[in-house]
């Protein structure tokens, strides 16, 4: 004896979250701390801190926040790394 099971309907894959790019930048002399900005496209940014820095240079530590750079890991964690102070330092956080 066989009993029919009803059809089910097909369960939808599910969907990725849509790609987004994440900018790091510096403002002035770099004195300020760093600041993050967001894109979907690459070529329309909105600034994530209402143009306030995501960490001062109070926080980090130094007077200045340079050509900072998220790098994410092998370990799965994100690496923040800056060129900071008078001479060819760097800060990582």
């Amino acid at each position: 004896v066989s009993i029919e099971q009803p059809e089910r309907p097909a369960i939808p894959a599910p969907v990725a979250p849509p790609p987004f790019y994440l900018f790091t930048s510096f403002r002035g002399e770099g004195g300020g701390g760093l600041y993050l900005s967001l894109s979907r496209d690459g070529f329309r940014w909105t600034s994530l801190t209402q143009s306030r820095p995501f960490v001062s240079s109070e926080q980090l530590d130094t007077d200045l926040v340079r050509d900072p750079v998220i790098a994410h890991g092998p370990e799965g964690v994100f690496h923040l790394v800056y060129t900071c102070g008078g001479g060819p330092s760097l800060g990582y956080a």
